[in-house]
């Protein structure tokens, strides 16, 4: 199993917003839906990302020499970039005296990934953390979630899923003895909406979490609340709904953030969120007071 190769885009240490604890998070490449929000661009689809930091870069040249494909070049304007040209081989961030290019996304094996995470091992011990598996969608990669989980286990280290739950369900049924929580993402909870705003329907999410709720997993509900597209009363209100009757221990209210506006810049995509804003604090607090009369065990996360 721990041969079993996979795309990650980052291992971060010390998270303590993924799960109990102090958590190791390890970020999955690929994803099938599309939110219009999303805040991790790098990980909606597997391979090698160029990221192009041009507050850092010095015009020098050095990468339009190293590059392979001619995808960089030197204008009378400063320097242009074929994105859709790159392959993310990384030879221009190689040669970059300032650090003004980097690659995200590498393959490597599961085992490689559990020892790093097992060099916190202490820590989880003592807060009651472990390892959390996000993304993209980290059940994308089905057997290298596998891998993770199951090995996180073996050395009895806690674990996490956090997933938007847009896979087949053989997926969760394999994992579920292995993952001690899932962080279940409620994106919009009428299907129609839902699929303007992730390019999917809701069906499969929904018949997915009601399986795993049967078969007695951990689930906490996350919902991203994004003024001007999920954030209206009778959305909110249906995930509360949803988690009274499958029983899930609590919601947890994500508002959302621009963070995510410059990794766009960076890896030379368009942003379709700019319309979007973070709701404002009275208006989530009134709706979370409305909410915690269907589900008490509702909160509004602070990111």
């Amino acid at each position: 199993m721990e041969e079993v190769l996979g795309w990650v885009s980052n291992i971060q240490r010390f998270c303590i917003h993924d799960g109990d604890g102090i958590r190791t998070t390890v970020f999955l490449q690929g994803c099938a839906l599309r939110c219009l929000w999303c805040c991790n661009p790098e990980n909606l689809s597997e391979g090698p990302k160029l990221k192009y930091n041009a507050s850092l870069c010095t015009v020098c040249g050095r990468c339009t020499a190293a590059c392979p494909r001619g995808v960089l070049k030197m204008t009378d304007s400063g320097l242009s970039i074929a994105w859709e040209q790159c392959v993310g081989c990384g030879a221009c961030a190689a040669v970059c005296l300032n650090h003004a290019r980097s690659v995200c996304g590498v393959q490597v094996t599961a085992g490689a990934v559990l020892r790093q995470v097992v060099r916190d091992a202490a820590f989880y011990r003592k807060s009651g953390g472990g390892m959390t598996l996000s993304g993209g969608e980290c059940l994308l990669q089905p057997d290298f979630a596998y891998a993770l989980l199951r090995g996180a286990k073996e050395r009895l280290i806690h674990t996490a899923a956090e997933t938007c739950g847009f896979v087949e369900w053989r997926v969760f049924e394999r994992v579920l003895p292995y993952t001690d929580l899932f962080l279940f993402d409620i994106k919009h909870t009428d299907p129609e909406a839902h699929r303007q705003l992730t390019g999917q329907s809701n069906e499969r999410i929904l018949d997915n979490l009601g399986r795993l709720a049967a078969r007695g997993a951990r689930i906490i509900l996350r919902v991203p609340v994004v003024a001007g597209g999920n954030d209206s009363l009778d959305n909110l209100l249906a995930a509360a709904r949803l988690a009274a009757q499958y029983q899930v221990e609590r919601i947890e209210l994500l508002p959302y953030h621009k963070l995510g506006v410059r990794k766009y810049e960076m890896l030379g995509r368009h942003y379709a969120g700019a319309a979007f804003q973070t709701p404002e604090p009275e208006d989530l607090a009134q709706k979370t007071t409305e909410m915690r009369k269907i589900f008490p065990d509702t909160v509004v996360k602070k990111m």
